[in-house]
This record gives C-alpha cells, sequence and structure tokens, in this order.
C-alpha cells in the first residue's frame, strides 16, 4: 500500500501545468466524459498522487476509481506509442484490450488491497499498429481514499524489452555457435541456422545461400518455413525486386521491408509479383560483402505485415555472419577431407609395386613395396626361382601365355591376374601390367612391370557374384521379376520375366504405356489413380500394390508390386524400382476363403472347428453363438469337450470320443445331446470332418451342429400317439364289441338294437372327436357334458342345467363319462325328466381334495318328469353306468331311483392327462 498525506488542493485548472507535457494535458483535459470531476474539485489524495508520478522520471500510471480511470506521467509516454494522448481519462481495457487475460487478475489484486511485482513479464502490445512482443518490469500498489478504502491503484514499471531480446539475442547465438561448430556438411549448418532462427523470430520462411559473381543471381538449396508457406528453392534472380533493393544489398545495406503493399520501393507490378509468388508481405534480407563483393545473403520472410524492431535487424544480421564464417568452414573441411581421400586413394593406387627382370640373367630388380607386397623384407634379394615356386599352380603359365599372346598380336605390353603365395603362406591375388623389349627375333630381353594386390577385389567379385545367384535362385523359386523405371525419361528396364507376366513377348522393349494398356478395364481407372497418388506423395518411399491385368488370351492375372520410391529433394519422383510377382493363385485362394467365411459367418447351423495339437476350439461362428449362447472370445480356445454334458451320476466333465473318432475315420455323422452355456440341454445333429493342410498334415477337424430338439420331440410325441393310438383303437373295438353284444342281448327287437346300437356309437363318436381334438392328450369335462346333453337341447327350452369349473379328463376317463352320460340321457328321454314337457336335468360338479389325490363328484340329478320307480331289473344302460363306469374310472357311481326322479352320483380320481 502506498501510504499518501493529507495534503489540501487549490481549485485550479493550471494545478499540474509543472509537471511536464502530461501536466498540461491533465489540467486541460475535458473530465467531464469521465466518472472524475474537474481537476479543481479532485480529492486531495489523488491530487497528491498526481503530484508525485508527474514529477517522477519513472514511466508510472495512475487508475482511479470503479472505472479504473487511466492517468499517466511524461515518462509512460514512450510506453503508450501512437495511443498517446488518446489514452488519457480512458478505461484501462479500453486502452490495453490485448492484455486484459494477463494483467486484469493483477488489477483486481491491486483494488483488493494486495500489491504485487513482476520482472521481465512478457507482453503482447499493439501499441504502433501491429502486435509487438514487449517485456516489462513493473509492480503495482493499492491506493486509500480518506475513508480507508482502495480507491485506485499505482503502477510504476520500466520497459527491459531491449535487456531480454538481448539476452534472448546473445543466448541464441551461444547456441547457434555451439550447434553450427559439429556441423561438417554445409547445407546442414543452413537448415540449422535457418530453423532456429525461423523458430525464434515466430516467422514464415528463413534461407541462406550463395550470390554468383555478379552479384545478380542467388542460389539457395534449402530453407526453412514454418508450414504456412512453400519452400522456394533453386536460383532466383535479385533485379525481380527492383533496382533499389538490388543496389542497397550490393552495398551490404539490410533490406528492410515491413509491408510490400505500402512499401514504395516494393509497390511496383515486378515486385509485388515477385513477394505475392513467395507468399510474403514482410521480410528482412541482409548481404554478406567479402573482400568487396556480395557473396552471400540471409532471408527473413513474414507472410503477414511486420515491424521488424532494430534488436530483430541485428540478430539477423549476427546469425548471417555465423552462418557464412560456419558454411566456409564447413566448406573447408569438406574439400580438406576430399583431398585427403583423393591423396589416400592416390597413396593405395601407389601400392603398385614396380619390378625390372632381366632376360639375359634371369634376374629381378624389386622395390621395397614389391618386397612388402611379396612378403618380403623390404631390402631383401629375391630369387627367381625361389619366386616362381610360390604361384598357384597353373597361373605362372597363365602369365607367359599372356605374354605369347601380346608378342604374337605384335605388342610388347600385356596384363593378366594370377595368383600367388607370399611368404608367410597366405594366398593373394595379383595384377600384372608389363612392357617387354624384344630383340630383332622378338624375343623378350626386359621387361618392366608393376603389380597391384587386387585380392579385396577379387573376393568381392566372387561374393557379388554368389550374391547375384542367390538372387537370381530366389527370383526363381519365387517367380519375381525385377523392374526398375526412370520416371524422367519413361524408360524401363525391363526382363524376359516381366515382359511374359505382362504378356508382352521376351524381347519385346516395355514401356509404361505396355503395362498401363494390360490394366483390366473394370479397375484401370482406379489404378492409375493410385498409382498417381503414390508418386505424387512425397512422404511415400516403399510402395506395396496388388492389381488386375487383362491379358490378350481374356484371361485375368493378379500381380503384386513391392519396392521404393527414389526422390529428389523436392520429393519428386526420380525412379522406382522393386519386384513383380504373380499372385493370381493367392488371390482366387483369398476370394475362396473370403467367401467359405461369409457363407460360414452367415449360416444358421452352429460351425466350429478343432485343432489337432491342443485338442481345443479353434473356430466359432454366429449360429454357434446362437445355439449354444457362448460368444466366440468364451469358445475359442476351450477344449473340444465344452459342449458335452457332465456325467448324470458323478457330475464329471466326460471326454469327447467324437473328435478322435473323426480325426480316425475322416468324417463322421451322429446325434447326440449336447450343453449350452446356460445348462439346457438340447438334441444336435452333428457333420465331423477332419480338415489336413495342403501337404495332407492333420491339423485338426470342422463340424456342424444342427438343433433337432423340436424334432426330438415331435418323433417322441408321434411314437407316443401312436401307442396311444393302438391303445385306445383296441379299447374303443372293445367298447364296441361290448356296447353292440350288450345290446343285442337286450333288444326286444331288431329294430330297437339298431336303434341302440347307432346312438351309443354316435355318443362314442362325439367324445373321439373331442379327443381327437386334443391329439388325444385329454379333453374338457365342460366339453364331454356338453357333447352328450347337446341332441337333446332345444331352442327355446332350458331343460337342462349345466354348472361346474372346467377340468381336463385323461381320455379313458372321458370315453368311459361320456358313454355314462349318454346312458342317463337316452334313459331321461325314454322314462325319466325328459320324457315329457316339463321335466328338468341338472348337472353339477365339483373336484375335492382327497387322499391320493383330487376327486371329481359328479351329479346328475331329474326334476319334473313322471314319478320314479325303481326297475325290477337291471338293464344294459344301468350296468354301463354301475359297473363299467365305476371300473373304467376306478370310482364309485351310485344310481339312486328317488319318486322325483333320478340321482346319478360320482365320485372317482382325476388323474390329469
Amino acid at each position: 500500500m502506498l501510504p499518501i498525506p493529507a495534503v489540501k488542493s487549490s481549485v485550479s485548472t493550471r494545478h499540474f501545468l509543472s509537471g511536464g507535457q502530461m501536466g498540461a494535458f491533465i489540467s486541460g483535459h475535458d473530465w467531464s466524459t469521465t466518472s472524475l470531476d474537474p481537476v479543481g474539485e479532485w480529492p486531495d489524495r489523488l491530487t497528491f498522487l498526481v503530484d508525485v508520478m508527474l514529477a517522477s522520471k519513472v514511466p508510472m500510471f495512475l487508475l482511479w476509481g470503479p472505472d479504473r480511470i487511466f492517468i499517466y506521467n511524461d515518462a509512460y509516454i514512450p510506453v503508450l506509442g501512437q495511443k498517446h494522448p488518446w489514452a488519457l481519462g480512458r478505461g484501462f481495457f479500453e486502452i490495453w484490450p490485448e492484455v486484459r487475460d494477463q494483467i486484469q487478475p493483477v488489477i483486481d489484486q491491486a483494488y483488493a488491497g494486495q500489491s504485487s511485482y513482476f520482472e521481465d513479464k512478457a507482453v503482447v502490445l499493439h501499441r504502433r499498429g501491429s502486435p509487438e512482443q514487449t517485456y516489462f518490469t513493473f509492480s503495482y500498489s493499492p491506493v486509500h481514499d480518506a475513508s480507508g478504502q482502495v480507491a485506485g491503484a499505482l503502477c510504476t514499471l520500466q520497459e527491459t524489452t531491449s535487456k531480454v531480446q538481448a539476452e534472448h539475442r546473445l543466448e541464441l547465438l551461444l547456441t547457434l555457435t555451439d550447434r553450427l561448430r559439429g556441423l561438417t556438411d554445409p547445407l546442414d549448418v543452413i537448415n540449422m541456422a535457418a530453423e532456429m532462427l525461423g523458430q525464434h523470430l515466430g516467422v514464415s520462411r528463413v534461407g541462406y545461400g550463395d550470390v554468383d559473381e555478379t552479384a545478380r543471381y542467388f542460389s539457395t538449396p534449402r530453407n526453412w518455413t514454418d508450414g504456412t508457406v512453400q519452400h522456394h528453392t533453386g536460383t532466383h534472380d535479385l533485379t525481380a525486386f527492383g533496382p533499389e533493393i538490388h543496389s542497397a544489398l550490393q552495398q551490404g545495406v539490410p533490406l528492410i521491408v515491413r509491408d510490400a503493399e505500402a512499401d514504395l520501393r516494393t509497390s511496383s507490378p515486378g515486385s509485388l509479383a515477385a513477394f505475392a509468388n513467395l507468399e510474403t508481405r514482410a521480410v528482412v534480407t541482409v548481404s554478406l560483402i567479402k573482400q568487396g563483393r556480395m557473396v552471400a545473403a540471409l532471408y527473413v520472410h513474414s507472410r503477414e505485415p511486420r515491424e521488424w524492431p532494430d534488436a530483430e535487424v541485428r540478430l539477423i544480421q549476427d546469425v548471417a555472419e555465423r552462418t557464412w564464417d560456419a558454411v566456409e568452414r564447413a566448406r573447408a573441411e569438406t574439400a580438406l577431407r576430399r583431398r585427403e581421400s583423393q591423396l589416400r586413394l592416390a597413396i593405395d593406387a601407389g601400392r603398385m609395386a614396380a619390378w625390372t627382370h632381366d632376360a639375359g640373367t634371369d634376374t629381378i630388380i624389386t622395390t621395397p613395396e614389391l618386397n612388402r607386397l611379396l612378403g618380403y623384407p623390404p631390402e631383401a634379394q629375391i630369387d627367381v626361382t625361389e619366386l616362381r615356386s610360390h604361384y598357384y599352380p597353373g597361373d605362372r603359365d597363365r602369365l607367359t601365355a599372356a605374354a605369347m599372346a601380346a608378342i604374337e598380336r605384335g605388342e610388347n605390353f600385356f596384363e593378366v591376374e594370377y595368383r600367388f603365395y607370399r611368404l608367410d603362406g597366405a594366398l593373394r591375388w595379383f595384377l600384372m601390367r608389363a612392357e617387354m623389349d624384344l630383340d630383332r627375333d622378338r624375343r623378350p630381353t626386359r621387361t618392366v612391370g608393376v603389380i597391384l594386390d587386387i585380392t579385396e577385389r577379387k573376393i568381392a567379385e566372387e561374393d557379388l557374384r554368389e550374391r547375384e545367384e542367390e538372387l537370381r535362385t530366389a527370383l526363381d523359386a519365387g517367380s519375381l521379376a525385377i523392374f526398375d523405371v526412370d520416371h524422367i525419361a519413361g524408360v524401363i528396364k525391363s526382363s524376359p520375366r516381366l515382359n511374359a507376366l505382362y504378356g508382352y513377348p521376351a524381347n519385346h522393349r516395355l514401356t509404361v504405356e505396355d503395362i498401363y494398356a494390360r490394366f483390366h478395364p473394370d479397375d484401370a481407372e482406379q489404378t492409375r489413380g493410385e498409382f498417381r497418388r503414390l508418386r505424387e506423395d512425397a512422404s511415400v518411399h516403399q510402395f506395396d500394390w496388388t492389381l488386375r491385368l487383362l491379358l490378350p488370351d481374356g484371361s485375368d492375372r493378379w500381380v503384386n508390386g513391392r519396392g521404393e520410391y527414389i526422390r529428389d529433394e523436392a520429393g519428386r519422383v526420380l525412379r522406382s524400382r522393386g519386384v513383380v510377382m504373380d499372385v493370381t493363385q493367392h488371390r482366387q485362394a483369398e476370394e475362396a476363403n473370403a467367401r467359405l467365411a461369409a457363407i460360414v459367418a452367415s449360416s444358421p447351423d452352429a460351425i466350429m472347428s478343432f485343432d489337432a495339437a491342443g485338442k481345443r476350439i479353434a473356430t466359432w461362428n454366429k449360429g454357434a453363438e446362437a445355439l449354444f449362447g457362448y460368444i466366440e472370445a468364451e469358445a475359442v480356445g476351450q477344449p473340444v469337450n465344452l459342449l458335452v454334458p457332465p456325467d448324470p451320476v458323478t457330475g464329471a466333465k466326460v471326454k469327447s470320443g467324437a473328435f478322435d473318432q473323426t480325426i480316425a475315420q475322416g468324417n463322421i455323422r451322429f446325434e447326440a445331446k449336447r450343453r449350452r452355456k446356460d445348462g439346457t440341454l438340447l438334441d444336435v445333429s452333428v457333420l465331423a470332418t477332419r480338415m489336413t493342410d495342403a501337404a495332407g498334415r492333420v491339423i485338426g477337424a470342422a463340424a456342424i451342429f444342427r438343433d433337432i430338439t423340436e424334432r426330438k420331440r415331435w418323433e417322441e410325441h408321434q411314437r407316443l400317439l401312436i401307442n396311444e393310438l393302438n391303445h385306445r383303437v383296441k379299447n374303443t373295438l372293445a367298447t364296441v364289441q361290448s356296447v353292440t353284444s350288450q345290446t343285442l342281448r337286450n333288444s326286444r327287437t331288431m329294430e330297437e338294437a339298431q336303434k341302440g346300437v347307432e346312438q351309443r356309437l354316435i355318443a362314442l363318436s362325439r367324445a373321439h372327436n373331442i379327443l381327437t381334438r386334443e391329439n388325444w392328450e385329454g379333453a374338457s369335462l365342460t366339453d364331454i357334458v356338453m357333447g352328450a346333453v347337446v341332441p337333446y337341447r332345444h331352442e327355446g327350452e332350458n331343460r337342462f342345467q349345466v354348472s361346474g369349473k372346467d377340468v381336463r379328463l385323461f381320455p379313458q376317463m372321458a370315453l368311459a363319462l361320456a358313454m355314462a352320460l349318454h346312458e342317463l340321457a337316452t334313459n331321461a328321454v325314454k322314462y325319466g325328466a325328459l320324457s315329457n314337457e316339463t321335466g328338468e336335468v341338472r348337472i353339477t360338479w365339483t373336484v375335492n381334495p382327497g387322499a391320493d389325490g383330487p376327486h371329481l363328484h359328479l351329479v346328475w340329478a331329474e326334476r319334473g318328469g313322471p314319478p320314479v320307480v325303481a326297475p325290477t331289473r337291471r338293464g344294459f344302460g344301468t350296468r354301463l353306468i354301475e359297473r363299467s363306469l365305476a371300473q373304467e374310472l376306478q370310482g364309485k357311481v351310485q344310481l339312486a331311483f328317488e319318486p322325483a326322479g333320478l340321482v346319478c352320483t360320482l365320485d372317482a380320481p382325476v388323474q390329469r392327462p
């Protein structure tokens, strides 16, 4: 907090005239447009604080009131730049909106009563029309009013942009010097310098290059960009930027253009076109003058207008000098290395040892180098006879033959390669070149020559032959054809095998268009487009493509090409080379496998395979997931007996014999029970087949599982129905026989017998109809009752009252009850309640619990008929009801011939179907 003494101010508009330029501005400012009163009415603390600020030589400004009105001193004017004096009396962030995110928390902290201090804080200001990176050391102090409340904030600051930039510049130059010191390739030096400078300045492009002796043409082999502009390498004409700029560069004056469109030196159509081609609006170019001549230049480009502070220009000049020094050093070192290499080659070549042979004395004069070459001490005198004993067997004859052949040709010079055992026993290859002095008879008198050790070359040649043979063998084995395409000249180095792959004669001179002509018409446009994309993508160096050809005989051929693109620095393809092979069979196999996989995947049947080695599930399709409930991830890798139910007694996992049987027999069919994931069992039919690889080795088994649970259920149902039908037919025939026999025996006439048999058979038929509808699995009691009484019910009458909760009866009980109800109804029509016009029958039943299960209690009660008298004898109907029904139902039947009407009571166990 800044302490402020209580000071009285005089009310005068000239109060701050002693405060320099800003004192006059503050005194004369129209403060009515702000929240402040006229200067003469300002609070004492504000007046005192402004007096202190105006008297200071340190840049200061004051923020006052809730609107944070901006008041500053003369020392702060340079900081404002073009915003002075407009900034006076405005809100802080109206003046500096670009720093709101950075500075507002600091100001809020001051207004909260807390001071702050920052050193060399980086701030981007727009004080001269464009963004400018600046650095400040500053502090904010809260200012209190007379009541002790914070009324404003006082900021004291010092711009440290030059200091920080100088430190950054020094750091960059030191780092650059260290990095350049370790580089030996001039291009690496240029790349490093351009990249470091470009990233430091945040520009679009940086490049360095040489200027020719005319100081007109500038050549840059590489440049750096930030990715927003294109690279511009090659040779450029400096005169394209105008004579004024060209002349300045020749004199070593830096070219500084802040905006090419606004700079009079670059506003001509030609200059603007040159800048547009470079995608550049601002540039600094520093020329290097050595021995009075422009020899190189370093340029820095910005695609947007940009201010170039003096510190940046000085940095660019320093980098240019260091780059020059490093490039020249690297070039000198490169030249030195080249000369040293040439010297080493000359020394190596100089190892050719000289010698002279005198044919008359058969002696040899050697040199120390020859002695060392042959394995002798440098100063040793070599005996010719001893020397000749070291030739590889037969090779001295080759040497002599070469000399004689030269003489026969009329020449005295010969050259021959031969093998020689050094004194230490090492076998070496030598190249001898010799010139012979011949006498009149053309016989050698003296021979002078040199010997060169070519052992390493011969070893390399042998290795090369072996590699070529290995390559030839590999190409033959893989049916591979080599290709090498010169994309600049449009020439293909073809071979008979390559020609054959594309359907051309072996001696045909293959061209690019010949290859394009073989592209399958359905794929040609797409294939050409893909090749064009690969060539134009500078990041692609390796390629691997597969395409379809249409051969002259109408057949399709698939070929695969693999190789590399050789590109120049701009990414343009110069050459492509690699191998091509026929993959038609492989492609057809892939398509067949894909079709098979699609069939397997889409099949509703469960299809799976098992590997022979581990006896585990290898594949599992969607049909298997649906049938067995396991998803593929759960099933694959499980044992082959995953689906086999456990032993019902022990619960132990049962081993599957089906897999081993399939492997042994080749294929099997069987039906079995298998267990789903949820534990339920289902019946399946299985077709299992042994699988082998191309060599005939057994690799596993494949199986198709089909759910036959429903079929098994129907088969069992059918079997039961057949058995039931057989049983029912026998029972029915027995019933028919009994009914017929009893009716005939108890009938007085044939007409009566015929009618009785027909009625009883019809009743039996109705019960059969009901059971047939229910597949003989049982019948509804209600249906049986209603079927029995329906022949005796007439419209407009309600002589039958039926009540009771429906219950299912097993077939035997249903038939017996239907026959009994028929007899009761027939008897009622003849003698009972249905024999007059007023009688009625009530049929009721209930199902009651019993010791052996539920019991049916059914009552047939007649009322309103003629008076009932108990019969003197039991007829067939009565016996059928009393004895047969009770026997069939294993229950009790009671007939009561009460005066009011017959009552039949049935009580029998309900055996549910």
